[in-house]
């Protein structure tokens, strides 16, 4: 018979690395003039995503949202701000 376990020890045991894969989704090619034409409007852009945060801060840096003045912060820590 055909037994499922969902034993963690069970399910972790005797593995072996077949592979690794990486990817990669760069923004699509108008994003940054379009963010550069927001900013020379004088709109100031804010990016919202379920990425890591190290992952958003990089593609926010490469976007031109995230500059050396501003930071990023987690879903966590924006909880925590005030509507002030």
């Amino acid at each position: 018979a055909d037994v499922q376990t969902t034993d963690w020890d069970d399910l972790t045991a005797d593995l072996q690395l077949a592979g690794l894969i990486g990817l990669i989704d760069p923004p699509r090619s108008e994003v940054i003039p379009a963010i550069r034409a927001a900013k020379q409007a004088g709109i100031f852009s804010v990016m919202i995503t379920g990425d890591h945060l190290v992952t958003a801060k990089a593609i926010a840096e490469e976007i031109g949202i995230l500059t050396p003045e501003l930071q990023a912060i987690s879903g966590d820590e924006l909880r925590q701000l005030s509507d002030e």
